[in-house]
């Protein structure tokens, strides 16, 4: 029964990702005006907006025009509904479960929009911090090297200023990264990089291989964001 109210927790913030995609891409505010269907631009009801279900039962398409809704909306509701049920089962504390969760759904969110706008927004990043240092805090890096991991942070920000300054990289990836590392323990980090290395690599050689250009641009926040959930998950299953 706790599985199904996980669940239910991580769709409803799945329904609000969906909202923070479009209206950060259409520029709009997350809080108004209220939502409205993409095609016939009608004020939805409620029962419009019922996550998962609602895309359900009005068949795939808008209870007014009846033009199709896009795909994106339940599974993207489906997947944050699994992170909540995986990774609050694993973490043992519940608020630091749904800080976790939230932090990877944000991420899903992120990478949604770097793909389709190749753009990092600082208000983003900002929310990002918070939940981070939050989740930091409640574990124990912070309470006892708190000096340490400010100079790593300074590193890693320096690092990514000269790279991005050459054109070899973009600066919010590693305001990203610096961000996310916050939240874990030193061997954590350690991973983390290991992971963006393994996984930026393939990611990049199927999509350079796919568009036949040894010139793409990668959106590397899919990239970092799947490093930070598989680094995450492999904590809590002490692989």
């Amino acid at each position: 029964m706790m599985f199904v109210f996980y669940f239910l927790i991580g769709i409803v913030v799945g329904s609000f990702i969906n909202v923070f995609i479009d209206r950060t891409i259409a520029g709009r505010s997350l809080i108004y005006p209220p939502s409205i269907c993409d095609n016939c631009h009608k004020k939805l009801k409620a029962y419009n907006l019922i996550p998962i279900f609602s895309y359900i039962f009005q068949g795939g398409r808008c209870s007014f025009c009846k033009n199709k809704i896009k795909i994106q909306y339940p599974i993207i509701e489906i997947i944050c509904g699994l992170i909540y049920v995986i990774i609050i089962y694993l973490v043992d504390n519940f608020i630091l479960g749904i800080v976790v969760s939230t932090v990877i759904s944000l991420l899903l969110g992120m990478s949604i929009i770097d793909i389709k706008t190749k753009n990092i927004y600082i208000k983003h990043l900002v929310i990002l911090f918070i939940l981070c240092f939050g989740m930091g805090f409640s574990r124990y890096w912070i309470k006892i090297d708190i000096v340490i991991k400010s100079i790593f942070l300074v590193i890693t920000l320096l690092l990514g200023y000269i790279l991005s300054i050459k054109n070899k990289a973009g600066f919010g990836d590693f305001i990203l990264i610096a961000i996310l590392t916050t939240s874990m323990y030193f061997n954590e980090i350690s991973i983390f990089f290991l992971n963006i290395g393994i996984i930026g690599l393939i990611i990049g050689v199927v999509l350079i291989t796919k568009k036949k250009n040894l010139k793409y641009e990668i959106p590397f926040v899919p990239i970092i964001s799947l490093s930070y959930f598989s680094t995450i998950l492999l904590e809590l299953l002490k692989f």
